[in-house]
């Protein structure tokens, strides 16, 4: 179980303070939405697009991709 933090990056999927429940994993699939780390602090985004081992990753709120590969640690399964 994991709670979703308040930076708004995931509106309207998710809303800061909500329950997610988590799955560990070191793999995802394009539109998977993961948990990984940055800057030591945990990240719960989506996943864009995966090559050779790389995701790159994108809030639902903005506009950007997130820079550089991220390495998912859990995958949200509900």
């Amino acid at each position: 179980m994991g709670v979703v933090g308040n930076t708004g990056s995931m509106i309207p999927t998710y809303r800061g303070g909500e329950k997610v429940l988590l799955m560990p994993t070191a793999y995802a699939n394009p539109g998977d939405i993961i948990v990984f780390e940055k800057n030591d602090s945990l990240i719960i985004h989506r996943v864009i697009f995966e090559f050779r081992g790389c995701y790159i990753t994108k809030g639902d709120a903005t506009w950007l991709p997130d820079w550089g590969c991220a390495q998912p640690k859990y995958v949200v399964v509900a």
